[in-house]
Order: C-alpha cells, then structure tokens, then sequence
C-alpha cells in the first residue's frame, strides 16, 4: 500500500481503500480441477503461481484492493466482504 496509495491518492484524492477479508478469500488449489473450475488456464505459470502461495497463509489469502470514490457503510462492507484498508 505504500507504493500505491501516493499515486492513487493523485488521481482521485477522494479514493476509499478496500479489501476483501479473510473469510471472502477464493482459494484455488494448484489441482488441475481447482484451476479450470475457477477459470484459470491449466498452465505452467498458473500452477507455479498457486504452488507458491501455498507456502504460507500470509501468501495463500491475498486480497484484491478496490479503490472506490465514496465511503461504504459497514453494511455494504460486510455484504460484500470487504474490509477498510488504510
């Protein structure tokens, strides 16, 4: 986050930073079925890419970063399984 919220911030200063938490993770297993099922390419990268992040929990539950122009209530966060990330 501190790479990107400078630059972020510069193209919308008003920008809310969000997460998905831990729970709302998707996981995909580096198992052929796992992959094709969540629509990745059955592929060398792929597989390398999931095998790596299965080292650790703090690589296994990435999270996407949204960045949105308003504030969501608490709510809407925990309908969408988001969390605020300062």
């Amino acid at each position: 986050m501190k790479l990107l919220k400078k630059r972020l911030l510069a193209i919308n200063k008003n920008f809310k930073f969000y997460t998905n938490r831990l729970e709302s993770c998707d996981i995909v297993k580096p198992e052929r079925r796992d992959i094709l099922d969540s629509g990745l390419p059955y592929e060398a990268d792929v597989i390398s890419n999931l095998e790596y992040a299965q080292k650790e929990p703090r690589l296994t539950y990435r999270g996407i970063l949204y960045c949105l122009p308003n504030k969501l209530k608490q709510n809407e966060m925990e309908e969408l399984g988001l969390r605020e990330w300062n």
